[in-house]
């Protein structure tokens, strides 16, 4: 059963901001945040809509992002955007008597699945476009701005590794990312090129996933600023999460890997990675290390011009060596931990 049409007309909203993730950039911490701030961000004539209020759509199945997206059902899932939109339009209007003056859209997905390694290559995340057109498709704005963070590619490479293994599957970080020291799959640049052209796009906006290292209230502060907000709620009063997603521990990983095997459901699954992060959590154990220092300037070295060009271009206010070397990354991180601090 679809759902009916709320309104076959497009909704106007002056200014759209989509925070296009990606996966393991510190997504879920922003997105916790902002949910926790929601009410002052209505009251302020922002919209959001969150990766939680469209994973739960049944709908959600005609989406684009999807791999097997099922086309019959992409109506349902535009209208089913329109109402949550609506609904945001409606918060807005009871807080401030006024249409939405933004929308902020803050999803992982759009950018497709979060390891589709083999899908990747030789174009990194070919489904984006055709995703965002249709998350898209039922508003018009005067202003399209997108948001993206990114990490250096061997941290990125790990954490996906780490993320899975802690959902209950085994195997070695190669076979996840059969291509990781010998073709440059997750280069940056040309992704970016594609976004900053999509039609109607004003503004695009890279920011380095480092400054979480200052912790969850700088890097959501980090965030707001893509709206103009940045300085202007006090996230500690807000009980805004100050923690990040914790890694895995050492400990955690070695039990994961012998344990693992014998898991047959999606609920042991669950309960074991449960069991590993509050029993065995990263700051007592020590954080999982997956990549020798080797590895890891093997995949710098692969993604050093392309590194260059990403902050030459796109983040220039940074040193262009950022992510040469684990040395140059732990500088850009004190860099903006001690930023923020100052802020």
């Amino acid at each position: 059963m679809t759902t009916p049409d709320i309104s076959r007309e497009k909704i106007y909203i002056p200014k759209i901001v989509v925070h296009l993730g990606l996966h393991k950039t510190g997504t879920t911490t922003i997105q916790r945040g902002l949910k926790k701030i929601l009410p002052q961000l209505n009251a302020e004539g922002v919209g959001v809509l969150l990766h939680d209020d469209t994973t739960h759509l049944s709908s959600e199945l005609g989406w684009s992002a999807r791999r097997k997206a099922k086309k019959a059902m992409a109506g349902a899932f535009e209208n089913d955007l329109r109402r949550l939109a609506y609904n945001q339009l409606g918060s807005v209007m009871a807080h401030t008597g006024q249409n939405m003056k933004q929308l902020l859209i803050s999803n992982e997905r759009i950018t497709g699945a979060r390891m589709p390694i083999k899908l990747d290559h030789p174009v990194f995340r070919p489904r984006t476009e055709k995703a965002l057109a249709q998350i898209l498709k039922p508003f018009k704005t005067d202003e399209l701005e997108l948001v993206v963070y990114l990490r250096r590619q061997d941290t990125y490479f790990e954490s996906c590794y780490l993320w899975e293994i802690g959902k209950g599957h085994n195997h070695d970080i190669t076979s996840q990312f059969p291509f990781m020291k010998e073709k440059p799959t997750f280069a940056y640049t040309a992704f970016l090129k594609r976004m900053k052209n999509f039609p109607g796009v004003s503004k695009l906006t890279v920011k380095p996933f480092e400054i979480v290292g200052a912790g969850g209230l700088s890097y959501l502060d980090d965030f707001l600023d893509c709206i103009g907000m940045k300085g202007h709620f006090d996230l500690k009063e807000q009980d805004v999460p100050t923690e990040v997603n914790t890694s895995i521990s050492k400990r955690a990983l070695e039990i994961a890997m012998k344990v693992n095997p014998m898991l047959d459901t999606q609920k042991q699954k669950k309960k074991m990675k449960l069991y590993l992060k509050a029993n065995f959590p990263a700051n007592e154990y020590g954080k999982a290390v997956v990549l020798s220092d080797e590895e890891r300037l093997q995949i710098l070295d692969l993604y050093r011009l392309d590194n260059e060009r990403l902050f030459s271009e796109y983040m220039p206010h940074f040193p262009k060596d950022s992510y040469s070397s684990i040395e140059k990354t732990a500088e850009l991180k004190s860099f903006l931990t001690t930023l923020a601090k100052k802020v």
